[in-house]
């Protein structure tokens, strides 16, 4: 396993909690510095942030945890509080316009 940037690394430069994804190796180096397909993988993607963000809560985890996302600036407040489809939105409303720009900005897709 692996990190990845669901955003490219090469596009956001930051290595930011919200935009990272655990994902074989094999994946990982055929993505490279593609886009995911919004349609096929934002979904899950987001689940995965909610359940990830949750276990961190969960065991404790506050500082850089909270900070990256309360860095998106939408409803959280320094506890951690936000309600589930609240912070599902927050990353939708981060992800879908990096991955649009980045897409303008000729980026490749990733299917």
């Amino acid at each position: 396993m692996s990190l990845d940037h669901f955003i490219p690394w090469s596009f956001v430069v930051h290595d930011r909690l919200w935009n990272l994804t655990p994902v074989s190796r094999s994946i990982n180096s055929s993505k490279s510095d593609l886009l995911p397909s919004l349609d096929k993988y934002l979904e899950h993607f987001i689940d995965q942030q909610l359940a990830a963000y949750k276990t961190a809560l969960a065991m404790g985890y506050k500082g850089r945890v909270l900070d990256d996302y309360i860095l998106l600036g939408q409803g959280m407040d320094r506890e951690g509080v936000i309600r589930e489809t609240d912070f599902k939105e927050m990353i939708r409303n981060t992800i879908v316009p990096l991955h649009s720009i980045a897409l303008n900005q000729g980026f490749g897709l990733w299917i």
